[in-house]
């Protein structure tokens, strides 16, 4: 037996960008994310496990989609949230992400290859953040449910 691994050979370069503006008095916030993944396999590109791969789907981002449901090298996600309050500790946060995997994310990402994914959610809060969310995310593909208890962001 040898030491020598015979899996893929890569290097995964990720970035992560988020702005939020808050507003009113209430506040009211709008928030928006970037997210990419540029993946370089130098060797053993037909020996990668799935789990290497860049996912998009349920709570990895595009959230009316199942779990895992898109798969590739490298990965584009955008989110932009809009949340207000309904009253003193309910607040409302209404949330569009468009995202996709790619075999090469510089040539092959195009607005038209984005697949879209919509949703609201309830928020329960106390003074210093949210507690918990009830919400719904809808696709062309499914409707998902989604819940939270404890710190919600």
């Amino acid at each position: 037996h040898s030491g020598v691994g015979d899996g893929a050979q890569f290097t995964r370069y990720q970035a992560e960008a988020e702005a939020g503006l808050s507003f009113m008095r209430d506040p009211r916030t709008v928030r928006f994310l970037v997210r990419m993944a540029d993946q370089q396999v130098s060797s053993g590109r037909d020996r990668l496990l799935v789990s290497d791969l860049s996912t998009l789907g349920g709570q990895a981002g595009l959230g009316g989609y199942s779990a895992g449901r898109f798969h590739d090298l490298d990965l584009l996600l955008t989110r932009l949230d809009y949340v207000f309050p309904l009253e003193r500790r309910l607040e409302l946060d209404l949330h569009s992400e468009w995202g996709g995997v790619y075999p090469d994310l510089w040539s092959d990402a195009k607005l038209t290859t984005l697949h879209p994914s919509f949703g609201f959610s309830l928020r329960v809060r106390d003074d210093r953040a949210p507690r918990g969310s009830i919400g719904l995310d809808f696709s062309r593909d499914t409707i998902n449910l989604r819940f939270a208890l404890g710190g919600v962001e």
